[in-house]
């Protein structure tokens, strides 16, 4: 992708965009106010692109047009290495925010998380996404929800260094898959496992995540969990929650596939999808993988 050019009040038609077949579609992008817990933001594409403008909007969220407040993180798979940047600080007022907003890191998959604390302390330890290790791959997290008693025995080597539900959870993940597959699995049979293992959590509350190992991007509806497949032609795009547009058609390629999952649209002008309740989907170069 080339470099981005933002615009104040540039109007478009959002044209040249694909989605799920759902019937729930959301064109607009609410009230950020009334969304529950924390927010989340994946990025999977076919070339390394910025998450730049997303993002803007995305840490809005963080203390101007709702109240996230209690800490935020993002993390960019680069080959096989990981950028990885986590703020107890509202993003709002982050220097490490503002850092991610003004230089436009390149990644094919992306996680961001904004924090609004339902167990565990507002701490460094306790920020999303977290990181651990894998088969030689490095493994990214990010949850939104609250799990009421599922705290499951830890008996590998995965535990968790904060106190929330959610590092809790991804340790136990890590380690059933461990158990599971011997080495490396197909990202298809991956998301086998992660359906069944999605399916015996859910019950517990609400569970709503992205998860990357860098190949591809897998999310889970529980509750509230949106998506968008940008792809040829491109066309402007008006976020929600800040005076700020882009027209994609400027920074992009025909042959340029990007997919973007968020808890709540962020443009106001495209035709986003809600993804149905307790369902997980996996995105690859850019597009959802059908079964």
């Amino acid at each position: 992708m080339r470099a981005p050019v933002f615009a104040v009040h540039a109007p478009g038609a959002a044209t040249g965009f694909s989605g799920f077949a759902f019937d729930a579609v959301c064109n607009l992008a609410g009230n950020p106010d009334n969304l529950p817990m924390c927010q989340l933001l994946g990025m999977n594409a076919n070339t390394p692109t910025d998450v730049t403008f997303s993002f803007t909007g995305f840490a809005e969220r963080a203390g101007h047009t709702a109240d996230h407040v209690d800490g935020w993180g993002i993390a960019f798979f680069e080959g096989k290495g990981l950028r990885h940047f986590v703020d107890h600080e509202r993003a709002v007022d982050s220097r490490v925010a503002e850092l991610i907003r003004r230089y436009p890191i390149k990644s094919r998959n992306v996680i961001a998380h904004i924090r609004k604390a339902t167990q565990g302390e507002v701490r460094l330890e306790n920020c999303h996404p977290f990181v651990r290790e894998l088969w030689w791959q490095y493994w990214v997290f990010a949850h939104n929800g609250d799990l009421k008693d599922f705290r499951p025995r830890l008996h590998a080597s995965f535990h968790p260094v904060g106190s929330t539900d959610s590092e809790h959870v991804f340790c136990w993940i890590m380690q059933e898959l461990a158990k599971s597959h011997a080495g490396a699995p197909s990202v298809r049979e991956l998301t086998l496992t992660l359906r069944e293992l999605a399916a015996h959590i859910a019950p517990h509350g609400s569970f709503n995540f992205l998860l990357s190992n860098g190949q591809a991007l897998w999310a889970h509806a529980s509750t509230q969990l949106h998506c968008i497949e940008r792809q040829h032609p491109f066309a402007v795009s008006q976020l929600s929650d800040e005076d700020l547009s882009l027209d994609f058609s400027t920074c992009t390629t025909p042959t340029d596939r990007v997919a973007v999952s968020a808890t709540a649209p962020l443009p106001r002008n495209e035709p986003w999808m809600r993804m149905p309740e307790r369902s997980l989907h996996v995105f690859v170069d850019g597009q959802r993988l059908r079964d």
